[in-house]
């Protein structure tokens, strides 16, 4: 595994020379912010997305937003592929496969990228557009294909001449669209800015065929559904996965003769700082399952994006890498050996892998009557172990291989049921849906 992480703390006094120049403004290539003094005595580095200062501020945010509806119609970019990921917090998931396919198509579409900051990488062939940027807006409206796997902005109203894809970022199971409205009390005005941007989308995509009539309800769409099987899983089956585990593994430092088990919970409305940050669970003992393990084994623990977004992190030590931070779950997918899982739909990703699954679900009448709620009945979901300790967990992963052989028939029947659309080809359905043919 990889070497345990050092942290250096380097004591720093600041003379009253410099104190005096504070807050100091500085600006980059990339980015721009201050250095200010904090109470009782501490400097505090404030990093922000560069921005002018014609856009910065609430003020101008909301000029900038407010011109859109003034556009133009005549203000359009054909071929401009504006993609999405995740808040442009990486650029990732489907619109990553997406935009792979047509880079290999050679299409001659441009293809740019919304990133919350200079820090976020986009593929090869994309261009990055700092959101809330002028620049920003203006592809908001005048780009022809706008693709995204979240709720679009509640300002953006499509424009006559776009083209918008959802894909969204999950198989569906957990309450979600009106349900979870519903359950979360939200006034009929926020549901209906949702039910609003839904009816924007011209395709929506359906990752398998139970989904579809799910997804189709709880967002009241009634466009175009392609029920192709999800983009981003493609890598899951076809050619290229030996290569992306291999290269995963050679990255976070894992030797080919050890044992990856992912653990990968999901995080709890209840522990929810917002819609938006949560601590992470502390059901499983990390830390006593590596050592139970031994060397032999690697524990990569993977926290909620709801997790990324809080400072709290469970670390790398030992055999263990935190691997929150890590922008392709498709990645660690294909680098582990077996997942430890709960109410995640990350499960059905993983299910295409074929690898066992542990399901470590203490909470689960609490989960699916009181916390968040399901769609449907969690059991036949989970082709794996239902255990709440840290010891049952142990037990089974000690032995992967008659995890596999007792849970055959359930995996089986599990794959067939709810991921009977992902072939290695969805992509390919997609652009040819959406783009055109080859």
């Amino acid at each position: 595994a990889a070497s345990d992480a050092v942290l250096d703390w380097i004591p720093l006094h600041a003379t009253k020379d410099v104190v005096d120049q504070l807050p100091l403004p500085f600006t980059t290539d990339s980015l721009r912010g201050r250095i200010r003094l904090t109470k009782p005595n501490g400097i505090h580095l404030l990093i922000e997305p560069l921005l002018t200062d014609q856009e910065r501020g609430s003020h101008h945010q909301r000029e900038l937003q407010d011109a859109l509806t003034s556009r133009p119609l005549s203000s359009y970019e054909p071929g401009a592929v504006l993609f999405r990921s995740y808040f442009g917090e990486i650029a990732g998931c489907n619109p990553l496969a997406v935009h792979h396919e047509l880079r290999r198509r050679n299409t001659g579409h441009t293809l740019y990228w919304a990133v919350r900051d200079a820090s976020v990488r986009v593929p090869e062939g994309g261009i990055p557009v700092i959101q809330e940027t002028a620049e920003w807006y203006r592809l908001l409206h005048d780009a022809e294909f706008y693709l995204d796997n979240m709720h679009q902005m509640i300002y953006h109203k499509k424009p006559r001449h776009q083209i918008q894809i959802q894909t969204f970022h999950g198989y569906p199971f957990k309450q979600m669209g009106q349900s979870h409205w519903k359950w979360q009390q939200r006034d009929k005005k926020h549901v209906q800015s949702y039910l609003d941007r839904a009816k924007d989308w011209d395709y929506l995509v359906s990752p398998a065929s139970y989904g579809t009539e799910l997804l189709c309800a709880e967002f009241g769409f009634d466009n175009t559904v392609l029920e192709i099987g999800y983009p981003r899983n493609d890598v899951l089956q076809n050619e290229q996965a030996d290569a992306v585990r291999a290269q995963t593994r050679a990255r976070l430092g894992i030797h080919r003769d050890q044992t990856v088990i992912m653990y990968a919970p999901t995080f709890r409305d209840s522990m929810a700082v917002n819609d938006f940050r949560a601590q992470m669970v502390d059901f499983l003992d990390h830390q006593l399952l590596a050592a139970e393990l031994g060397d032999d084994f690697v524990i990569l623990v993977r926290g909620h994006a709801f997790n990324a977004r809080v400072d709290a992190r469970v670390g790398t030590h030992g055999n263990t890498i935190d691997v929150t931070d890590y922008p392709y779950i498709e990645d660690l997918c294909l680098a582990s050996d077996a997942a430890i899982l709960d109410y995640s739909s990350l499960r059905f990703d993983y299910a295409l892998t074929g690898k066992p699954m542990i399901f470590m679900v203490p909470d689960l009448v609490e989960y699916q009557s009181e916390s968040r709620g399901a769609l449907f009945s969690y059991e036949p979901t989970a082709p794996g172990p239902l255990v709440s300790t840290t010891l049952e967990v142990i037990d089974a992963a000690a032995d992967l291989d008659e995890v596999a052989k007792k849970y055959a028939y359930q995996y089986a029947m599990f794959k067939a049921t709810y991921t009977n659309l992902d072939d290695g080809h969805a992509t390919e359905r997609l652009v040819d849906a959406v783009f055109g043919k080859k």
